[in-house]
């Protein structure tokens, strides 16, 4: 048995037991009862066997765990061949409006990294044909460094617990992890562009 989830019926006796006390006590014991049950949801579903919060609420300069996908031209890579590179690994969908919108900027971006970006998009659609339609009003996405992924079962998109799009994550040249992202973001801001240019240097 989890932690915690002896405690629920012990209080919840307590409370029936003490029903006719002052409203002070009362609340006590309310918020004693909360405290348990989420004590027991968060190690049930957080950081129980599976180590889903472990697993995927990174560190800042946490290494991220190497995984293999297969890109929308059916070409195999890893993570791993892009070290010495700056990975966005950005999740998307074609039905996603922000995600639509931040396009423009994250290839604007990508030209002014000079090569020294890799962009690994992660589609959430359920047709691939929506995909490739998508591709032909956005050419850039057909670029070397832009890798389009798109998996029938979803399998990184559960990886790594996406929940909303689009959701980004920013990786060093050491496949560290450096930043993530969710909402709709102007990737080529001075802000941004300066941002980036000192993950190259080191900074």
């Amino acid at each position: 048995m989890r932690k915690g989830a002896h405690l629920a019926p012990f209080f919840l006796d307590f409370l029936m037991g003490w029903a006719p006390m002052g409203r002070i006590r009362t609340l006590l014991i309310l918020f004693s009862i909360t405290l348990v049950l989420t004590t027991f949801i968060w190690d049930r579903f957080f950081v129980g066997t599976e180590g889903a919060f472990r697993k995927f609420g990174f560190q800042t300069g946490e290494t991220v765990p190497n995984f293999t996908f297969e890109s929308l031209d059916g070409k195999k890579h890893s993570l791993e061949e892009f070290r010495g590179k700056i990975v966005i690994l950005n999740f998307w969908a074609t039905f996603c409006e922000p995600c639509i919108k931040e396009i423009p900027s994250l290839l604007e971006l990508l030209e002014k990294m000079n090569g020294n970006l890799e962009i690994i998009a992660v589609s959430g659609d359920s047709n691939i044909e929506d995909i490739r339609a998508f591709i032909r009003v956005f050419p850039g996405l057909n670029g070397k460094n832009v890798h389009i992924v798109w998996e029938k079962d979803q399998g990184i998109l559960k990886k790594y617990q996406i929940l909303r799009l689009p959701e980004t994550f920013v990786l060093d040249t050491h496949l560290k992890f450096k930043k993530k992202v969710s909402g709709e973001v102007n990737w080529s801001s001075p802000e941004a562009v300066n941002f980036f240019e000192k993950i190259l240097r080191g900074t």
